[in-house]
């Protein structure tokens, strides 16, 4: 029988054993012979004796050449003496603990052993030349790093048996060296697989190491083989230890070749990986197909994606998206959209993965196991090209909004995926305005595989195109290595609104709060590696001179440490505080500050305040903000947490619908205010003036003082705090800039020295000072910061070298800050006072220098004569850029030269806005042509005429400034042709703030007719006066139907309409009706006009008041409409329209009630019984012409039930609640609205509650709930009669156990009036659900007598019962049916309880009761002498 060899790498090694096959163990060579279980004595007799032979000798040479190789190559020996230690150090720690370690601890421990035995070495990298992580990659066959969910990895041993195998060498002394043991029969050649010997013989270990056997020897059977047992170096001792030093040996085996290769591919990743700036800046796509599964392939999913076009059709099941899509869903907010579905806006923050991929390729793949099945590139195209363009288009509309994008392409496997990879690269670069880069990578055993048509790529993209040849492990390892750092935490922890458990949210749920949400957790959100301490600290240097603290820092003491508190910081966090406990309705808050004051950070410092009591956000406004994705998100944090929630919007544009579409959630708005405003007796508004007071300077100079690098520096801070205790005005900037600017002498001195204005040439400026000057021009009049994008061809630079601030020149990375709020690549100027010093000095640069002394608060006259050049200039400069469909374009230009910004208070105590915006005003110009100020809106629509804004304020211009109306006609016309193109668009919806756009143009047109009728009133004929008013009114209602669903209208859109028909009613009435006799004269167009407004007139005004919560402006403003309305339309006059008009029969019976409503004024039984009436034969008409019903009929329909249901609850009539059901069944028929079903949900809760016969019916509150679900899910239907309640009452029958709330409505228009509102509430009785622990949310359970638990929400801290004390007691209350919440208990009490002197039972009492009696007989009265607990009344 052959033995074995031990083989030590000689060149000349000695073969103990002839025959014997060769095992390779990596540096020690080992070969075992396979014998039978019964031959293990004789083998190791064997070996031993053969080794007691031949010791001597074979130690002697081994010395020998250990000596000559220790001098050949020292350092070599060295490393691999270290990798070794190292192995014995990790795999130490990990036999500690059988599931191994997180690699963040096993990194921290590594350390620490480091430290204590090797104290000479700083890192475990410059202990083994190796990064711990790169280490257990290069030991992956003894080590297994495996990433878990929530971005966790973890490490152990790869073999527990091996594992225990050499702790027993190590405690036996076996084989010793400089070498640990630790390192023998762990670094094994990949090819082996070792087979352990158990009572299961068909378990193998997954380790990879595979079994190898003499292939020559015959005398083994497959039996035996199987049966074989791989020998160690235990089993070999355990007769006889054998006490010799096996040195270590350098055989290269196949993973010392493979890490040979990927060393040689390292330098590539590197340079792929600077090519991209390790994917800190910029946005990238991914096209991705079949990828081979390689270890920390999910690695991919730390790239920061905007966008990922997945070819493989078993992505979701086994590819790419099923590996990477935990990982990527914990750090960023992740959507996935097949070809066909509905895509959304890309979005900075989030990632939307296209699959391109048909379900039929996804159903033949999986037929055949791993051979994809695919359809020709050519015909897979020509198949889904318009589905393909899809989400082409939404990265087009990405890119194109100032932004660069980098195509990064893995090339897959199939051949056939490459190839539609290919055409659908050849799409994406013809609908981009310029070619992106692209980054191809191929594994080396793919170029082969790379078809033709790549060549044609490279004809395309040319110098875009770069190819690196990348191994997909070095590259995902590369990934891991570099990006690791930026992964969140596990777990995101909320304020609770209970008494019990923490409220965590998982890194999912965060993500996806982060695309339209900055969250303030009570943890901070970030692991502790992601911001270092000098970072924060030069952040708080960047504050002082002007940046922004955005939320993600506030989490750090020293950030929060440098705010100065305002001095009515306190009174707005109290005014905030009142709003969150006060109410669950909708509620806001607005503070305007002056530019510069520091408006923007007390905002954030408030919401820093609060954030541990209350759910404290900020919202993101980016372009694909959707409105009902974000009132999701705040739907969530509010269930999640139940507590209300404040919500930060720090946006110029005043977002009116947030505050009455979100409830539980209190809107705080920071906007600028540029004009001194004197405070007013306004709650909702506060202000922040520019200066600081002296308190806040005193606070400032203790807070700057020890950071000051001089005496000099100490000086003037404290000069400045002297000027401010003497009245001067200083801002919060200076005191920054004195600080941490160096030599700063004061803000006319500091730009100065920074523009450095040449004086020899100055009819010219330098690219760098244009820059500085349109910076400084956007700043200063449209409040707006400026992607950096945007001056990549000023400065003489392609796009992708311009990504961020970093890669402006100094002069202008000098006089700028990064402005985060909208996007990451955003810039400034530091300060809005800076910016009008740019423009002073850069404007009046001819002017001799002394004038660069006179400053005022407004731009000097010398440069507003310049100011028009400069403007002119931006307006060509941005015409040029090659993304003219740009959302951030048009937002800069839009700001800037369109928005017109609110004045000082007139009078009557409104803010009046200017004509045209500021930066019109500023250009000089002599009325009444302003011809200046006319050449820019001219200019603006010349370079950018598919703009419908623009063309529609040019039309304005010509008609308020220059009163030149034929020209202005001619604009509109324009505007409103471009609107209709966008809307009659059919390849693609039309998003909302496309539709936001055309909202505001077709009202303003319509205001632009209203007040042509007003001027040439006089002149007009009737005709003329009815055309004017109807093409008005038409626009009003086109703009109130193009706007967005999620889009609450405001009081406006309503009333503006209803001044126009009032207006025009008028002036008919008086030039013709009065002495008409509609008898005798045709008069068709005139009455149908007046017919038509007498109809829709009430109808808007009911609109606008069910539309939002009625403020006392509003119900003025309604309230006069109304009466204007009545004395302009008498009661005969209204019959006798009705009479001779061509309206409907519906319509006419609309007439007909309005006019009996208002001559009785609801005192007459009879004309109630007949309105009635009249509105069952309209129910009846409508029943029948259903199928006719418009959309715009189903308002006026809603309306004709609600008034329905007013009339039959007077005296006269007995509906029971069956009938109402039936006639509310009908209603919910023809309109399909929410408003239908809350009734239906109300008829069955009565019949439920058994509130006129007294029996509780199950069956009927299952129906009811079965409506509340739908009221919930289709609760996106608009804002009319949200806020719809009905209270239950003590006394009635049927539908009259019901009256209305008029908390948010305090009156109704055009109803019938009389009703008696004033009845008593029921008192419902109940007891307080278990845990009320949370303050804002609780639960009552009713007294009903079922088996079914049917709860009232109420809110504990507002009824002083909060706490886990008061569950299960017994209240009473007021119940209150609600569309949002069900049923709501108002007014909640404890019940009294008294006790019977007779059997001492006590016996509980609502406060309407005097005493009952007890089961034993007795009367029990209510007094304080038996009172027993419970509310205490006396």
């Amino acid at each position: 029988m052959a033995g074995p060899t031990y083989n030590y790498g000689a060149p000349s090694s000695v073969n103990l054993f002839p025959g014997a096959s060769l095992v390779n163990h990596g540096e020690l060579s080992i070969t075992y012979a396979c014998a039978d279980a019964a031959r293990n004595e004789t083998l190791v007799n064997t070996i031993r004796d053969e080794l007691h032979s031949f010791g001597k000798d074979l130690l002697t040479e081994v010395q020998v050449r250990q000596r000559n190789e220790d001098k050949q190559s020292g350092p070599t020996s060295s490393k691999k003496d270290k990798d070794c230690e190292g192995t014995e150090i990790i795999s130490t720690l990990l036999r500690t603990s059988s599931k191994g370690m997180d690699y963040e601890d096993l990194d921290r421990e590594v350390k620490l052993v480091l430290s204590e035995q090797q104290p000479c070495f700083k890192s475990f990298q410059e202990f083994t030349n190796l990064s711990l992580y790169d280490f257990l990659m290069y030991k992956s066959d003894t080590f297994e790093l495996k990433r878990l969910p929530k971005g966790c990895r973890r490490v152990k041993l790869r073999n527990k048996g091996m594992a225990k195998h050499t702790l027993h060498k190590a405690e036996s002394g076996i084989l010793t060296s400089k070498c640990t043991n630790m390192d023998l029969g762990l670094r094994m050649d990949s090819s082996t697989i070792i087979k352990e010997k158990s009572a299961d013989r068909k378990e193998h270990n997954d380790q990879g190491i595979q079994v190898l056997t003499n292939p020559t020897t015959s005398a083994l059977t497959n039996e035996t083989q199987n049966d074989s047992i791989v020998m160690s170096v235990k089993d070999v001792t355990q007769k006889e230890q054998i006490k010799i030093d096996i040195p270590v040996c350098d055989v290269k085996n196949s993973d010392y070749e493979h890490q040979d290769n990927g060393e040689k591919n390292i330098p590539e990743v590197e340079e792929f990986l600077k090519d991209v700036n390790n994917f800190s800046r910029g946005s990238f796509v991914l096209m991705a197909g079949d990828i081979p599964y390689t270890i920390d392939l999910d690695s991919i999913g730390l790239v920061p994606w905007v966008a990922v076009l997945d070819f493989d059709p078993l992505s979701k099941e086994k590819g790419l998206l099923n590996i990477v899509q935990p990982v990527i869903s914990s750090n960023r907010s992740l959507k996935v959209t097949q070809l066909g579905e509905i895509v959304d806006n890309l979005a900075e923050t989030a990632t939307r993965w296209f699959l391109f991929s048909d379900k039929q390729d996804s159903i033949l793949s999986k037929s055949l196991g791993e051979e994809t099945v695919t359809v020709d590139a050519n015909g897979w195209f020509r198949k889904h090209k318009e589905w393909i363009k899809d989400p082409l288009r939404k990265i087009e509309k990405f890119a194109n909004d100032l932004r660069t994008i980098t195509v990064i392409l893995l090339w897959p496997q199939n051949i056939e995926l490459g190839k539609r990879m290919i055409r659908v690269l050849n799409s994406l670069n013809d609908e981009l305005g310029s070619t992106p880069r692209l980054m191809v990578c191929i594994q080396s055993d793919a170029l082969e595989e790379v078809p033709v048509s790549f060549d044609y790529l490279k004809e395309i993209f040319q110098t875009n195109l770069k190819t690196y040849k990348l191994d997909m492990r070095y590259l995902c390892s590369a990934l891991q290595r570099t990006l690791i750092g930026t992964t969140p935490k596990d777990s995101f922890r909320l304020p609770n609104g209970k008494d019990t458990d923490e409220c965590n949210i998982s890194p999912m749920d965060a993500a996806w709060l982060s695309e339209d949400l900055d969250v303030l957790y009570m943890n901070k959100p970030f692991k502790n590696e992601t911001t270092k301490d000098d970072q924060v600290i030069a952040h708080i240097e960047e504050f002082y001179k002007g940046g922004t603290l955005e939320c993600p820092f506030w989490y750090y003491e020293l950030v929060r440490e440098a705010v100065v508190q305002r001095d009515i910081q306190k009174d707005i966090e109290g005014k905030l505080k009142q709003r969150l406990n006060k109410t669950t309705k909708p509620s806001h808050l607005t503070l305007y500050h002056a530019p510069g004051s520091g408006g923007s950070t007390m905002a954030r410092s408030i919401l820093w305040n609060l954030h541990s009591e209350f759910i404290c956000v900020k919202i993101k406004l980016n372009p694909a903000f959707a409105q009902k994705e974000f009132e999701k998100r705040i739907e969530f944090l509010h269930a999640k947490s139940d507590l209300p929630v404040l919500l930060l919007v720090d946006a110029e544009v005043k977002m009116s619908s947030l505050i009455k579409r979100l409830p539980n959630t209190v809107i705080f708005f920071v906007q600028r205010l540029l004009y001194d405003e004197t405070p007013i007796d306004d709650t909702d508004i506060v202000f922040l003036a520019g200066k600081i007071t002296p308190k806040e300077a005193q606070v400032l100079c203790l807070k700057l003082e020890p950071n000051c690098r001089n005496e000099k520096q100490r000086r003037r801070l404290r000069q400045l705090r002297e000027k401010v205790k003497t009245g001067h005005k200083r801002l919060l900037y200076e005191f920054g800039m004195t600080v941490y600017q160096h030599e700063f002498k004061g803000i006319v001195s500091f730009v100065k020295g920074h523009l450095r204005l040449g004086q020899d040439n100055v009819l010219s400026l330098l690219p760098e000072q244009i820059c500085v000057g349109f910076l400084a021009l956007t700043d200063y009049y449209g409040h707006t910061s400026v992607p950096c994008h945007f001056f990549a061809e000023l400065l003489g630079q392609r796009c992708e070298c311009i990504q961020g601030m970093e890669d402006l020149p100094a002069i202008i990375r000098e006089l700028v800050v990064e402005d985060e709020t909208t996007r990451k690549d955003n810039v400034r100027i530091r300060h809005w006072l800076v910016s009008k010093e740019i423009l002073e000095q850069i404007l009046s640069r001819q002017l001799p220098v002394a004038h660069h002394t006179v400053r005022s608060s407004d731009l000097s006259s010398p440069a507003c004569q310049q100011l028009m050049t400069l403007a002119r200039d931006f307006v060509v400069y941005s015409s040029q850029q090659n993304n003219l469909r740009s959302s951030c374009l048009r937002s800069i230009l839009v700001k800037t030269f369109i928005i017109r910004e609110k004045l000082c208070r007139t009078e009557n105590g409104k803010r009046k806005k200017s004509i045209v915006s500021r930066l019109l005003t500023d250009i000089p110009g002599d009325p009444p042509l302003f011809t200046e100020r006319c050449m820019i809106l001219q200019l603006l629509v010349e370079k950018f005429d598919r703009n419908p804004s623009f063309h529609a304020h040019l039309g304005r211009f010509y008609a308020y400034c220059r009163n030149e109306y034929e020209q202005s006609e001619i604009c509109f016309r324009k505007a409103l042709e471009i609107c209709d193109e966008l809307t009659n668009c059919t390849e693609t919806q039309v998003e909302d703030i496309i539709r936001l756009e055309i909202m505001h143009i077709y009202h303003m047109y319509a205001t632009y007719q209203s007040r042509s009728l007003k001027k040439d009133l006089k002149t007009m004929t009737v005709e003329q006066v009815i055309g004017c008013a109807s093409e008005a009114c038409k626009y009003f209602e086109k703009s109130r139907n193009i706007a967005p669903k999620s889009h609450i209208l405001e009081t406006f859109h309503y009333t503006d309409e209803v001044k126009v028909r009032l207006l025009a009613c008028e002036v008919v009435q008086q030039m013709q009706v009065n002495n008409l006799d509609f008898r005798k004269v045709n008069m068709d167009k005139e009455v149908n006009f007046l017919a038509y407004c007498v109809e829709i007139i009430p109808l808007l005004i009911r609109k606008c008041a069910h539309g939002e919560m009625l403020q006392p402006d509003v119900v003025s403003i309604l309230t006069s409409q109304e009466q204007k309305y009545n004395t302009i339309f008498g009661d005969h006059q209204i019959d006798l329209i009705q009479r001779l008009s061509q309206l409907g029969s519906i319509s006419k019976r609309r007439l007909q009630i309005l006019s009996k409503s208002r001559s009785t004024m609801g005192a007459n039984k009879q004309d109630i019984i007949e309105i009635v009436h009249l509105y069952e034969d309209n129910f009846r008409e409508m029943s029948i012409r259903r199928n006719k019903i418009s959309y715009a009929d189903k308002d006026q329909i809603n309306f004709d039930f609600l008034e329905w249901l007013n009339a039959i609850r007077s005296e006269v009539f007995e509906f029971t609640l069956e009938e109402v059901l039936l006639k509310v069944k009908l209603w919910k028929q023809l309109t399909a609205s929410n408003i239908s079903r809350f009734y239906i949900f109300v008829c069955y809760s009565l019949l439920g509650f058994g509130t006129d016969t007294g029996l509780v019916r199950s069956d009927c509150i299952d129906k009811a709930f079965v409506e509340r679900s739908e009221i919930l899910k289709n609760n996106d239907q608009g804002g009319m009669n949200v806020y719809r309640c009905e209270w239950l009452v003590e006394t009635g029958h049927g539908i009259k156990r019901l009256t209305p709330d008029f908390s948010f409505n305090p009156r109704e228009f055009f109803s019938l009036p009389g009703r008696n509102h004033e009845r008593s509430l029921y008192v419902c009785t109940g007891k307080i659900a278990s845990p009320n622990s949370n303050k804002w949310f609780g639960k009552i359970l009713l007294n009903l007598d079922i088996n079914k638990n049917v709860s009232a929400r109420f809110v504990p801290h507002v009824n002083d019962l909060e706490g886990r004390k008061f569950e299960g007691q017994s209240v009473e209350f007021n119940l209150l049916f609600t569309m949002k919440n069900g049923y709501e208990a108002h007014n909640v009490k404890l019940m009294s309880s008294h006790q019977c002197f007779k059997c001492r039972r006590s016996l509980e009492f609502t406060s309407k009761q005097d005493g009952a009696h007890c089961p034993c007989g007795n009367y029990v009265d209510k007094n304080e002498l038996n009172w027993s607990g419970g509310r205490w009344v006396y």
